[in-house]
């Protein structure tokens, strides 16, 4: 198992890159062998139009897309990742939580952030708003 060392704010902002939430991690990522990353956005093989790379946006997901290619213990190279406070982790057909990194962290990593606070939230709720005012405006 490898070892990362992470701050709050670097380990909060896998939930920024977040278009779908999970229930069971703080953050959700896939990639291929290319070692391209995506947010979570569908349960099985996202489709290609949907993946937002997110390539040289965190240095640290770039080291963990490194190392969960080269696990020697995973059926195939590639696929889905999980996050949360205490590594990051993959599931096998099984369900059962293969952990592949820990933190090193001085910082106290939970609870997570909400995420009605973070970013993308943020500016969808707002886009909401705008269309409803807009709405509003057109009825009178």
């Amino acid at each position: 198992m490898k070892t990362i060392r992470i701050i709050k704010a670097e380990f909060d902002k896998f939930r920024e890159l977040q278009k779908k939430q999970r229930d069971d991690c703080h953050a959700a990522f896939s990639t291929n062998l290319s070692e391209i990353p995506w947010p979570f956005v569908t349960i099985w093989l996202t489709p290609q139009h949907l993946r937002e790379e997110l390539r040289k946006v965190s240095p640290i997901l770039d080291q963990i897309v490194g190392i969960f290619i080269e696990l020697s213990d995973k059926p195939q190279k590639g696929g889905r990742f999980l996050i949360d406070v205490d590594g990051v982790y993959w599931k096998d057909t099984e369900k059962i939580k293969h952990r592949f990194v820990e933190w090193n962290s001085n910082d106290n990593l939970g609870p997570c952030v909400p995420r009605e606070l973070t970013l993308p939230a943020r500016l969808a709720e707002r886009k909401i708003q705008e269309q409803k005012k807009a709405e509003n405006l057109q009825v009178r």
